[in-house]
């Protein structure tokens, strides 16, 4: 699940919790006023939205889609109050109004389109009750529903905007640092199902010399050129967040620390490869680490900076990996060392990361 995923998800939660706190209070009252007149048929009705809605908000709790949760729950309301509606003629097609605008605000455009013609083409049925009155009241309607339509879609396209605007990158167009942040405290919640995941840090080597000689544009546009390739070499599963400066970071879900090392050595030699105009060659040091069963977030991208320095402080231009404690060495970590570079002896990088 990607992190505009996750923030979908937690906007169905909200929306289906608020949907059941408002049916409880406003749905409840009524289904006890028809019991009380013995309209034990619209009451059961009623009490069956209430009770669906609750299910499914709890089914939402507990982690379920939140796309098929809330596509359940608006189908529910809607059937329910076009059955009212057509039960109790005229009082019960007012139900259709709130029906109409919560679709546009919950569910997908063309969901919602589909399901409110669904509901509109049901309020027509007022007509037979009184065609005065009832033709007014389909005119109503739709108009509700095509402003509800309108202010809907800009709502969404502005909450695309801003997500935009808080998750990603200017530069490059990667994942920034709030949007790592956000996708591993998910996977440090998910993970401990069993399944696995990876970080692997890389840094560019020697960056601040290139800003120095060549300018901030020229690194800039070196920056964007590394992170056009990293994201053509990683998996449509795999997401590549900028961390700060010339550092990013790849999680690689469902995939051990084994596969991490392996795809941080290909990165490695494909930026090794790469000539970038006016500025040639520009290589990148890397440290990888699997997520542990209980590990906090921090603590695991920590281990992969540990690397990353050890990678940094061994020469540059290489990958270290942190593995699981050994058997036999007990808590200290073994390291996978892979240099392919042919220059020798390997300088120690001067302070900071460079």
């Amino acid at each position: 699940m990607s992190v505009n995923d996750m923030l979908e998800q937690k906007f169905y939660v909200r929306v289906a919790l608020w949907l059941t706190l408002l049916a409880v209070v406003g749905a409840v009252p009524f289904a006890v006023y028809r019991l009380y007149v013995g309209d034990f048929l619209v009451a059961g009705l009623t009490f069956g939205i209430v009770g669906t809605q609750s299910v499914v908000a709890f089914y939402l709790l507990r982690g379920g889609s939140g796309l098929l949760g809330i596509h359940l729950m608006a189908v529910t309301y809607s059937i329910g109050c076009a059955a009212v509606a057509l039960l109790t003629p005229g009082i019960g097609h007012y139900w259709l109004f709130p029906v109409v605008v919560a679709n546009f605000y919950m569910l997908p455009q063309n969901s919602a389109v589909v399901l409110n013609l669904a509901v509109l083409a049901t309020g027509t049925s007022v007509l037979f009750w009184d065609p005065q009155v009832g033709s007014r009241f389909v005119v109503t309607l739709a108009m509700v529903g095509l402003f509800g339509f309108i202010f809907a879609r800009q709502v969404r396209n502005q909450k695309d905007v801003l997500n935009q605007m808080a998750l990603v990158d200017v530069l490059t167009g990667a994942a920034n640092r709030r949007a790592l942040d956000a996708e591993l405290q998910q996977i440090t919640e998910e993970q401990r199902y069993g399944a696995r995941a990876t970080v692997i840090m890389f840094d560019l080597d020697g960056f601040k010399a290139i800003n120095d000689r060549f300018g901030h544009g020229v690194g800039d546009a070196v920056i964007c050129q590394v992170a056009n390739l990293v994201r053509e070499r990683i998996r449509t599963s795999d997401q590549l967040y900028r961390f700060g400066g010339e550092e990013f970071v790849i999680v690689s879900r469902h995939q051990g620390v084994d596969a991490g090392a392996g795809l941080a050595e290909n990165l490695r030699a494909l930026l090794e490869a790469e000539n970038h105009p006016g500025v040639g060659t520009v290589t990148a040091s890397f440290g990888v680490a699997e997520w542990h069963k209980g590990e906090r977030r921090e603590d695991w991208l920590s281990r992969a900076d540990r690397m990353l320095y050890e990678a940094k402080e061994h020469g540059r231009n290489q990958v270290r990996v942190d593995r699981d404690p050994d058997p036999v060495l007990g808590d200290k970590v073994r390291y996978l060392h892979v240099d392919h570079r042919t220059r020798t002896p390997p300088e120690r990088p001067r302070a900071g990361r460079d």
